[in-house]
């Protein structure tokens, strides 16, 4: 029971961090899911979506639900009477998304997840009773270590009381812009990555509003191949998110690490040599750019990284200086970290 209460605070805790974060991110004034929606690397009916004008209405009711439904359900689960009600929220908003968003298997996931606040006599309860009878839980046999069980009791319990205070500092450093003392820092960063506690920033404008196309060409000049077919017909490299999510998270390392240009060139170069190229050929990178206009989504090629995996080399190529691969969103809260694995700022 205690662990159980323990996941249900931890996945409160997520769900409230990462709807605070669309809520700070644009999503309540329509920059989000429209972009994702109409993304040839995350939708599964882009083309569809892409057809329709930004400021269509069911963009801003998808926006708006997706910030709010995370808050209120968090907030729900944080509270005994109404965790049923905040699972069930978070049950439903995720089979949705799981028909429009290439996510694998997250949404199934969290869907899963969010049963763990179905309660003893509610409704669902039978159902879950048998699919996983009582023989599938844990060993009897447990019961027989006291001491066990009551340190880790007590270490659940200490997690559980920490919780808030580290969410705390993390918004502190990335909202805040501020460090916390050196020693607090430091036990914030350490407890944080060594549990993987962080603001869940997926989906937010700055993952979603570009893509890149990936090309093989002949060293010297020559006509390109397409390698990232993205979607079900693109093959199966490029038809799972979780390569989406990789090529993604390299890219937005420009905008995450502006001033680090050494550790973008390196997570590039690493995965360019993950890509099959012939001999005598290179890979060129082309970012594009989601813009909205008016009327429709438009895709801008505004820049290109040609890499040559054998030699290292990387070459970068602006093609339009409207957008600025290295600068968050307007809308954006992001700003420089000091490293991968804090929120602290960097210092100017």
């Amino acid at each position: 029971q205690q662990a159980r209460a323990y996941a249900q605070a931890d996945f409160a805790f997520i769900m409230l961090s990462a709807g605070l974060y669309k809520l700070s991110a644009g999503y309540a004034r329509n920059y989000g899911m429209e972009l994702g929606l109409a993304n040839p690397a995350w939708g599964y009916w882009w083309r569809t979506y892409a057809g329709l004008p930004p400021g269509h209405s069911v963009f801003r009711v998808m926006n708006q639900l997706a910030w709010s439904t995370e808050v209120v359900a968090a907030i729900l689960m944080l509270v005994p009477p109404t965790r049923f009600l905040g699972g069930l929220l978070i049950v439903g908003s995720f089979l949705f998304i799981a028909t429009q968003i290439r996510l694998g298997l997250l949404c199934e996931t969290v869907v899963v997840t969010g049963l763990l606040f179905v309660n003893p006599g509610a409704p669902g309860d039978a159902w879950i009773a048998w699919l996983l009878p009582a023989s599938a839980s844990a060993p009897a046999g447990l019961a027989a270590w006291p001491v066990a069980n009551a340190v880790l009791a007590a270490c659940l319990w200490a997690y559980l009381g920490l919780l808030p205070f580290v969410h705390a500092g993390l918004f502190y450093n990335f909202y805040g812009r501020r460090s916390l003392p050196r020693i607090l820092q430091g036990a914030l960063e350490t407890y944080s990555n060594f549990f993987g506690i962080i603001i869940w920033r997926v989906f937010s404008v700055d993952v979603v509003n570009f893509f890149v196309r990936i090309y093989e060409q002949p060293r010297h000049g020559g006509d390109r191949i397409l390698v990232s077919h993205y979607g079900l017909r693109g093959g199966l490299r490029y038809s799972h998110v979780c390569e989406s999510i990789a090529v993604t998270s390299v890219f937005t390392t420009l905008k995450y690490y502006p001033s680090n240009d050494a550790l973008f060139r390196e997570r590039l170069l690493r995965y360019a040599r993950t890509v099959p190229c012939r001999d005598g050929c290179v890979l060129t990178f082309e970012y594009v750019s989601i813009r909205k206009e008016l009327r429709r989504f438009e895709f801008i090629p505004v820049a290109e990284f040609v890499v040559d995996a054998p030699t290292g080399s990387i070459e970068e190529r602006i093609l339009d200086r409207s957008v600025l691969v290295r600068a968050a969103h307007a809308v954006s809260p992001v700003h420089e970290g000091t490293r991968p694995g804090t929120y602290a700022p960097l210092e100017s």
